[in-house]
């Protein structure tokens, strides 16, 4: 009980004293713990977001009393609902795959002893924590902002408009649509979970700073960008009932 609530604290903490709580990471891993408190702040902050996107769908999708067209929208519907919990309620993929690479590839580098592997692995899942702030921004932005023209476009990526990757530098009309994918991958806030492996790794290697120490997490966060991306258009069908 005592090593859930302590990963609990840490969870927040480490966005506040990076050095600190990955120092405590190491003396104290949980990393089934940090992994779940993570994902479980994230679904419950970011299910805020759902009242206003599902209300924004329903008016989309309204009934017309034209029989074939309801039904079609009540199947889109359905499929749309799936995905806006999926979106919301789970862990952003690019990020999380990042984590588990990570630890898959510092390990042979790192040759730790089978005793000292949670501390990579909770190294990995700590440096998930500022998805957090990701998920506070989103659920702002999605009551700050207006729903513009209410289309299901609208419904699902309201809290998107919440950004802080490359679309920030578009100037001059709406970034091409590869730019916003790529924002929502590659970030601030995916860089700075690039910086917390980065100091988890120094950390464990126990010898100062060295340049594979950043490049590794930069290299894996890269990989599963390509691997999301790839996959994002076989998935992304399955979940809306579209196979």
């Amino acid at each position: 009980m005592k090593a859930w609530a302590g990963a609990g604290v840490r969870v927040w903490s480490v966005l506040v004293d990076p050095s600190g709580s990955v120092k405590k990471t190491l003396q104290e891993p949980a990393p089934a713990a940090t992994l779940i408190w993570i994902a479980a702040l994230a679904a419950a902050v970011s299910a805020l977001c759902l009242p206003r996107q599902f209300e924004i769908l329903e008016r989309v999708l309204v009934p017309v009393g034209d029989p074939f067209l309801d039904l079609k929208s009540e199947i889109m519907a359905e499929g749309l609902r799936r995905f806006i919990l999926a979106d919301r309620l789970l862990l952003p993929p690019t990020v999380v795959l990042a984590a588990v690479l990570l630890a898959g590839a510092a390990e042979p580098v790192l040759a730790l002893s089978q005793n000292r592997r949670p501390a990579l692995w909770a190294v990995a899942f700590i440096g998930l924590a500022p998805v957090l702030l990701q998920r506070l921004g989103e659920v702002a932005i999605t009551y700050w902002v207006s729903s513009g023209t209410g289309g299901v476009a609208d419904a699902i990526n309201l809290p998107r408009q919440f950004s802080t990757g490359p679309d920030l530098l578009w100037l001059g009309g709406s970034p091409p649509e590869w730019i916003g994918s790529l924002s929502q991958k590659v970030n601030l806030v995916s860089l700075w979970s690039v910086a917390l492996w980065s100091l988890g790794l120094r950390e464990l290697e126990g010898r100062g700073f060295s340049a594979w120490q950043l490049t590794l997490p930069l290299g894996v966060l890269a990989v599963a960008t390509a691997i999301t991306w790839w996959l994002s258009p076989i998935v992304i069908p399955l979940v809306l009932g579209r196979p």
